[in-house]
């Protein structure tokens, strides 16, 4: 099964790392730099797990996770990347990750079964 992936971050060196390190026939991942290219590509394509960078263009990555869920008439798992650790983020997100995260830690994530069985307790 290939499980789709979206990430929003405005650095798009981080994106590219992302997808150059993550790429392959169990992932299918899009990136954006963009809160509304991201919230449009909702219309086309329903992400199995959504990673959020905290600050972006005009919002931030709490307000964007409620659009997503709102949009999607579900919540889908997600996960914050975030180079502020004083920030408090709500609970839609099942785990946090430090900027500059670990690619190693990204990809034990992404192999667990965590963000997977969140996914399967939400409504299709």
């Amino acid at each position: 099964m290939t499980y789709t992936i979206f990430y929003i971050d405005d650095e798009a060196d981080l994106l590219e790392m992302f997808v150059d390190s993550h790429s392959g026939d169990e992932f299918e991942i899009h990136v954006f730099t963009q809160p509304q290219d991201l919230m449009d590509a909702l219309s086309t394509k329903k992400p199995d797990l959504v990673l959020i960078d905290f600050r972006l263009p005009g919002t931030n990555g709490d307000h964007l996770a409620q659009q997503i869920d709102q949009k999607l008439k579900r919540a889908v798992p997600k996960a914050l990347i975030t180079g502020d650790l004083r920030i408090s983020p709500t609970s839609r997100f099942i785990k946090i990750f430090s900027k500059p995260y670990d690619p190693q830690d990204m990809q034990k994530f992404l192999e667990s079964g965590e963000w997977r069985k969140a996914d399967s307790k939400n409504t299709h």
